[in-house]
């Protein structure tokens, strides 16, 4: 069974998203040209003219959300990290060495599209 993957650079609506922001949209644009010009009307098709686009900027803006919240979610588990290491080094007075025996023995795991460096762990 394989995983899917998320792909963090593109947002799809679903069905529902579609109707429910899409019917919004709608009723946004008839309420917009009855307060504009008095007609109800002739808000129904510029907004079915506009919903594609509107679409695509609302898939847009909820793609940097998602990616931002990513990012926030990596900054947070980074400074767990530095902070689990930190007090490791305070409570042991030494620090975590990882030895290639850890690495053979399957202690530690990298993932197969990445190298060990001097400082991090960078795609390759």
């Amino acid at each position: 069974m394989s995983e899917k993957s998320t792909d963090y650079r593109e947002y799809r609506l679903s069905l529902k998203e579609r109707l429910v922001f899409g019917l919004l949209f709608l009723v946004a644009s008839a309420v917009a040209f009855w307060l504009l010009f008095g007609i109800v009307w002739v808000g129904l098709p510029a907004g079915l003219a506009l919903l594609p686009l509107f679409w695509k900027k609302l898939s847009e803006s909820l793609c940097r959300r998602r990616h931002r919240i990513l990012e926030e979610e990596f900054c947070t588990y980074m400074q767990l990290t530095a902070a689990a290491l930190a007090s490791f080094v305070r409570a042991t007075g030494r620090p975590p060495i990882l030895s290639e025996r850890s690495f053979a023995n399957g202690i530690v795991r990298l993932p197969p599209h990445a190298r060990l460096t001097a400082f991090s762990m960078v795609p390759v």
